[in-house]
C-alpha cells in the first residue's frame, strides 16, 4: 500500500511539473493567491494586424477575455504578440481551426505598397465558417501593429465598422479572383477623428478601391457611403449633401436610417455598352428641409460622377459587367469589360422616399 501510495504521490508530482513546462504566461503554485495568467486558447482573439516583415508578414494579434468587449493583453504588459510568417495562408492557419479574430487590420504601408491580394479574399472567407461569423476587414491608418496595440483604437475601430453598416462585410460583393476589383474601409488611428461620430448623424469612414490587387484610388467618406447605397444594402449611416449644388445657411440636409435598393440592366453589348442602373432609396432625413424630388436629384448627380470617376479608373466595384457577362459566354473577361467599360453610357436614376424622421 505504501509503495502505491508513493507511486501516486510522484505521478501527481509529474503531472504538475509538465504543467508547468506548457508554453503558458506563467506557472503558479497551488498555495498562490494569485489568478493564473490568460492561456491565448481561453482568450477571444479580438484583431490581427498585418504589416510588412522579415520574409513575409508580420502578424500583431490582440486578445481579450471570452465574452469581453474590452481587448486586453496577453501573457504580460509588454503588449500584443508579434510573430512572423511567410504568408497570410500560413497566418490564418490556426485560425480555421479554432478562433478567427473579429477584425483584420492591414496596415496602410502594407496596402499601398502590396495592395489587396486576391487570395485573402478566399482565406478571409473560410474564417469563422465553423463559429458561423466572419471576420471585419480593414485597411488602418499608420502600422497594424500600432492599431493593435492600442485597445481604444482597436475597440473603436470595431465599433465604427459596425456602425458603418456595409463595412461590416466589405468582401460580400468581391470576387477572389486576380482580375476583381475590392473596395475595404480605411480606417484612422485615431478612435476620437472628428467625423460625426458623437452628434447621431452616422458613422462615415473612408474607403479604398483595389484593381488588380492593387491599389487604384482613395474614396472619400461621402463617396464610399454613396457607394454602399448604390451596391444595394439596408442600415447604411448617412447620405450628404452635395455642397456644391446648394448652400444652406445652417448645416447641410443629410438622410439616415437608409435602405438601399439597385437594380441593373443593359443591352447586353460589349461593343457598345447601354446600362440603366436605378437606385431607390428611403430614409429619414435630418437638417434642413428638403424634398425627395431634390434629394434625388442630387444623388443622381453624385452617383454619376462618382461612376464616371470608376470609368476613368477602368475599375467596376458595382460588378455592372455581370449584367453583360451572361450574353457572352467564353468571351466576357475583365480586361475586356474593362476597355467596354470606359465607352459605356451609363444612366442612373434615382428614387427617394421618407419615412418619417426630423
Amino acid at each position: 500500500m505504501n509503495i502505491k501510495r508513493s507511486l501516486a504521490n510522484r505521478a501527481v508530482s509529474l503531472s504538475l511539473a509538465a504543467a508547468c513546462l506548457l508554453p503558458v504566461a506563467g506557472c503558479v503554485r497551488l498555495t498562490d493567491a494569485e489568478p493564473r495568467a490568460l492561456q491565448t486558447e481561453e482568450a477571444r482573439l479580438v484583431a490581427a494586424g498585418i504589416d510588412e516583415g522579415r520574409g513575409g508578414l508580420r502578424v500583431t494579434t490582440g486578445y481579450g477575455p471570452p465574452g469581453s468587449g474590452r481587448p486586453l493583453r496577453p501573457y504580460s504588459n509588454d503588449g500584443p504578440r508579434t510573430q512572423s510568417f511567410v504568408s497570410f495562408q500560413a497566418a490564418a492557419y490556426r485560425w480555421e481551426r479554432q478562433r478567427p479574430p473579429e477584425l483584420v487590420a492591414i496596415g496602410e504601408a502594407w496596402a499601398r505598397s502590396h495592395g489587396f491580394p486576391a487570395s485573402w479574399t478566399r482565406q478571409i472567407r473560410m474564417l469563422g465558417v465553423k463559429q458561423g461569423r466572419r471576420p471585419l476587414v480593414a485597411v488602418v491608418e499608420g502600422t497594424a501593429e500600432r492599431f493593435v496595440g492600442s485597445p481604444d483604437a482597436m475597440t473603436g475601430g470595431i465599433a465604427r465598422l459596425r456602425e458603418g453598416g456595409w463595412t461590416a462585410d466589405p468582401l460580400r460583393f468581391a470576387g477572389s479572383a486576380y482580375e476583381d476589383d475590392v473596395v475595404l474601409p480605411y480606417l484612422p488611428a485615431s478612435s476620437a477623428e472628428a467625423d460625426n461620430l458623437t452628434n447621431g448623424s452616422g458613422v462615415s469612414i473612408r474607403a479604398l478601391v483595389f484593381k488588380k490587387q492593387e491599389l487604384a484610388a482613395e474614396l472619400t467618406a461621402a463617396q464610399s457611403n454613396l457607394l454602399a447605397c448604390m451596391m444595394g444594402g439596408y442600415g447604411l449611416p448617412k447620405l450628404e449633401w452635395s455642397s456644391s449644388e446648394t448652400t444652406f445657411a445652417t448645416d447641410s440636409p443629410l438622410l439616415r436610417n437608409i435602405t438601399c435598393r439597385a437594380e441593373i440592366a443593359s443591352n447586353g453589348d460589349l461593343k457598345q455598352p447601354r446600362l440603366n442602373l436605378v437606385m431607390r432609396v428611403a430614409a429619414s432625413p435630418g437638417g434642413p428641409p428638403v424634398s425627395a424630388d431634390s434629394w434625388a436629384s442630387n444623388l443622381r448627380r453624385q452617383g454619376t460622377e462618382l461612376i464616371r470617376l470608376f470609368q476613368g479608373l477602368r475599375s467596376d466595384p458595382l460588378r455592372l459587367g455581370e449584367s453583360v457577362r451572361q450574353q457572352y459566354p467564353g468571351v466576357w473577361n475583365q480586361d475586356r469589360w474593362r476597355d467596354a467599360l470606359t465607352r459605356a453610357r451609363i444612366d442612373l436614376q434615382v428614387r427617394v422616399t421618407f419615412d418619417g424622421g426630423a
